[in-house]
């Protein structure tokens, strides 16, 4: 769902990635997933359906779980904010900021974490929408029909077609 102008990496880039990749020794990290992930996506002018769906499936689980674990606690872990929010907050905040629509006691943990957590709320000050957020949310209103769910509905049609 991102335009492939803004996520497909030139060719030399990405062999360049691939050879610094491959080149690491010792316990580094293993980027074969990720060359696999961007070859594929440059051959396909984009994500193919079935990630783009399992992708969506996958958060969505994690999402319902997270919901679950806010609904007699404030915080992920508890009473009191612990590392646990700290790891689950950017990746919430980003598909947030993307649109994708936060259950309840979701949506009101975001806040709270961006609010109250000393280590967030400190850099609440320097926050700002990156242009990219801007740039995708026009994106999709104008280009692809809406919110990532309708895109996501229309997505299984197609493949049920």
């Amino acid at each position: 769902a991102v335009p492939p102008f803004l996520a497909t990496p030139p060719k030399e880039k990405l062999a360049a990635y691939e050879a610094h990749g491959k080149a690491l020794e010792g316990p580094g990290q293993d980027f074969d997933e990720q060359i696999a992930f961007w070859k594929e996506y440059v051959a396909h002018k984009g994500s193919p359906p079935d990630r783009i769906l399992k992708a969506y499936d996958d958060i969505t689980r994690a999402f319902a779980d997270l919901e679950a674990s806010l609904a007699d606690a404030p915080f992920l872990a508890g009473d009191r904010s612990s590392l646990v929010d700290i790891v689950w907050f950017p990746t919430v905040a980003r598909l947030a900021n993307c649109g994708v629509a936060l259950p309840p006691n979701l949506a009101a943990w975001l806040h709270r974490t961006r609010t109250e957590v000393p280590a967030i709320a400190a850099e609440k000050a320097n926050y700002r929408k990156s242009w990219v957020t801007t740039v995708y949310q026009a994106y999709q209103r104008a280009f692809r029909g809406g919110t990532l769910e309708t895109q996501v509905a229309k997505l299984r049609a197609e493949i049920r077609g």
